[in-house]
Order: C-alpha cells, then structure tokens, then sequence
C-alpha cells in the first residue's frame, strides 16, 4: 500500500476505529512458526510495536521499501502510527517476529484494510525482510490475512504492486484462484476473490498426506537418510480388518 492510497482510505473512514484490546484476540495468534534454521512468532501489530516496526523499516533495502510502499522514502512518523492503528476487523495487521539476544524483531509484516466505499473488498500489502525471503513467510501472511478477511465479510482482496515486484506478482498468483489485473504507467493494480470453499474430504486426505510426507521427510533429514537421492516418501491410507485405519508412510527406494 502506498502513501497515495493510504492517505485516501484514511480520508474515507468518516469515525475512527475502536478495538478493545483487552478483550479481543484473534484466533491462533500469537503463535510459534518453526523454520528449518530457527522459530518465528506470528503476532497481532499494535500500537506497541510502533518502534519495532520503525526498526524492521529501517533495516529492510531500499528497493524493498519502494515496493512495499511504491515510494523511496521511509515511512513518516504519522505513517507508523497510522500503520500500527488497526482494529482487528477492517484493518487488521500482522507481523512475524525473531528473537535476536533479548531483543525481539520484526522480520516481516502484512496488512489488509477495508476500502470505506467497498466494504466486500480489502487492500493488502506485505513485506519481508531481504534475509528471510524464499521460506514460505510471504505466503503465511497472505493466507492468515485470507482466513481473517473471511471471517469478516470480505470476498476479494486487491494490491498495488510494481510492475517490476516480480516476487509479489509471483505471490499473488499463486494463492489466487482467478486474478484479474489493470496497468496504470508502472503500477498494476490486482483484485482476487478470496472466499474460502470447503474442502472435500479427498482434499482433506491429499493435504494430510503432503504434511505428513514433509514431516517425515524431516525426520529421515535429522537422522541423515535423506541424503540418498534414490530414497522417495509417500502416504497412503490403509485400513485393518476392523475398518479402522490411517495415514502410514512408505519409504521406496528408486533401485528397488
């Protein structure tokens, strides 16, 4: 999200948001995110993390503060505090932290906020630190903010993004069943539905088996049998002759 844009959504909003933050929560945040090299924590922004998110600004590149904000300059303190002011329904702000010593750090952060005239429809805008690119983080955020978005009556998501954001176009393609996109000089502007669909119960089967043959795969890592290129792992479901079953994982090697 720009300056531009942000400045327009704030003149829009006739009454300022409220949020109770003694009482509200939203669901499954916080929680830890386990990485290969390490554990993240996902979070809520609130206004106390305004210096934190300043500090995560003021480490990220300056190409990756263009496409963040599609602008050169840093954020302005009245920007911090308009971006550490959301209220959990129609802005809703998340961020993923690191601990580093005793101090605990932004690494990267996500957004969507209701358009005023558009209440179905939300702007999103996220960035990562350069660092911690490439480990799926971009693709949590984006997917939490679709769950939540859901929940609050949203059905479509829209972003401003550099044509030259390749890694966000990419995103953005990716999570999205139908996008649509407009041109505007070196700006494209996308709009993607976002309503959830219950899964099927083969869908449910498909994605357990993958989570499980990635958890596996871990496991046989740790040990050092992965290295064997000709090793492959998968699942399937078995059933015992009570009816009674699930999910086993098979190794095969490829000269078997």
């Amino acid at each position: 999200m720009n300056y531009r844009i942000a400045r327009r959504i704030r003149a829009r909003t006739a009454l300022p948001l409220e949020y109770d933050y003694e009482t509200r929560r939203l669901t499954r945040i916080p929680r830890d995110i386990r990485l290969r090299d390490g554990e993240l924590r996902l979070q809520e922004l609130r206004p106390v993390n305004r210096e934190q998110l300043k500090t995560f600004f003021s480490r990220c590149s300056p190409q990756a503060i263009y496409d963040r904000f599609l602008s050169g300059n840093s954020p302005a303190d009245s920007m911090l505090d308009y971006l550490t002011d959301c209220d959990g329904s129609r802005h809703v702000g998340l961020v993923v932290t690191q601990q580093e010593g005793n101090e605990e750090l932004i690494i990267a952060e996500g957004r969507y906020v209701i358009l005023a005239e558009q209440p179905a429809i939300a702007e999103i805008a996220l960035l990562v630190a350069d660092q911690m690119r490439r480990r799926g983080i971009a693709t949590l955020l984006i997917r939490e903010l679709i769950e939540i978005a859901c929940r609050n009556g949203v059905t479509h998501f829209s972003a401003e993004v550099s044509a030259d954001n390749g890694p966000t176009i990419s995103l953005l393609r990716k999570v999205s069943h139908s996008l649509s996109s407009s041109i505007w000089g070196r700006e494209i502007h996308f709009e993607f539905p976002i309503l959830m669909r219950k899964r099927t119960a083969g869908e449910k089967a498909e994605r357990d088996g993958v989570r499980l043959c990635a958890h596996a795969k871990r496991i046989l890592e740790n040990l050092g049998i992965m290295n064997n290129s000709n090793l492959n792992v998968s699942s399937v479901l078995e059933s015992n002759n009570n009816g009674l079953g699930g999910r086993v994982v098979r190794l095969k090697h490829g000269g078997w």
